[in-house]
């Protein structure tokens, strides 16, 4: 007689029996490691959610940041149109009175040498012309 078998079940039971054991065992092998596959999956899902959120909020940042530039840029181009008012004045008053509004350019000529009362009435004039054309400005 072999070893695990009984005398009583005929060898045909052994087998079916041992086969369907078999492909038991092996399912829940399979199914448990399709579990673990699944878990890490979602995981994963979780932690690119995360990274696609903060790049979602550093798009939006570089967006916000682009528009800036934008402006200053606009700003800085036009202003020079204004008579009077070169390349270096024009720089030297954005970059000190600047802030993101047209507005904050009216009041150059306290905060900028060089802008006397003309030079501020002309940008004053300027800043209404711009607000016409350029309303977003």
């Amino acid at each position: 007689m072999r070893i695990g078998t009984s005398p009583r079940l005929p060898l045909a039971q052994i087998r079916t029996r041992a086969e369907r054991d078999h492909a038991a065992a092996r399912g829940t092998l399979h199914l448990n490691r399709v579990r673990e596959a699944l878990e890490n999956l979602e995981k994963e899902i979780e932690r690119l959610k995360a990274r696609l959120g903060a790049l979602r909020e550093k798009a939006i940042a570089l967006d916000r940041d682009f528009d800036a530039a934008l402006r200053r840029a606009i700003v800085l181009r036009e202003l020079q149109r204004v008579p009077g008012i070169g390349p270096a004045l024009a720089r030297e008053i954005v970059e000190t009175c600047y802030d993101g509004t047209l507005e904050s350019l009216g009041e150059a000529g306290a905060a900028v040498q060089g802008v006397g009362e003309r030079r501020q009435e002309a940008i004053r004039a300027w800043i209404r012309e711009m607000r016409s054309r350029l309303p977003a400005l």
